[in-house]
């Protein structure tokens, strides 16, 4: 005994919310549910949808939670652990598009910093002749099936390219 009652630690734990919408814009709603949990490893988000064939709902996506949802479908994800040190704002991330002929997610993109002011370890294989403002900072982008070194300026006008439509602000619920 920790000295609480069960109403009490009910009060301190993570909430886990829910939140019906279409959120791949196919005209269907979506159940969404998130799990903040305790730790990275307990932490999730889960996209189902029903289906009235097989009457059952069917998971499309999965993901590590703090996912944030596009107008055009597109799904910002955060990775949950990262190789590298950052000395800005920047988390690695990946990019999801919902696939309708095989009724899922499909990552499109995944984008990676690396930044020898921090990180001075990586000097021999930094791709210097990709950092053209010379601030020792370079994005690593997997698009499709192209691999991009990116420069800043590179960088922020191909992520204002690809997240171009506006965040969906959702009303999740929290379970009780």
């Amino acid at each position: 005994d920790n000295g609480m009652d069960y109403e009490e630690q009910k009060k301190q734990a993570y909430h886990n919310d829910f939140v019906i919408y279409d959120i791949n814009g196919d005209g269907i709603n979506e159940l969404l549910i998130r799990i903040e949990g305790t730790c990275n490893a307990d932490s999730a988000e889960y996209i189902y949808r029903f289906s009235e064939k097989k009457e059952c709902f069917e998971l499309i996506f999965e993901y590590y939670y703090g996912c944030r949802f596009y107008e055009d479908g597109l799904i910002y994800a955060r990775l949950s652990h990262s190789g590298y040190m950052y000395n800005d704002d920047f988390w690695p991330y990946e990019i999801y598009e919902y696939d309708t002929e095989k009724n899922t997610y499909e990552r499109i993109a995944s984008v990676e910093q690396l930044d020898l002011t921090i990180c001075p370890e990586y000097v021999e294989s930094f791709p210097f002749e990709y950092d053209k403002d010379g601030d020792k900072k370079i994005y690593f982008v997997h698009f499709y099936d192209d691999f991009l070194y990116l420069d800043e300026a590179e960088y922020i006008d191909w992520k204002a390219g690809i997240l171009d439509s506006n965040l969906i602000e959702l009303d999740w619920h929290t379970f009780s």
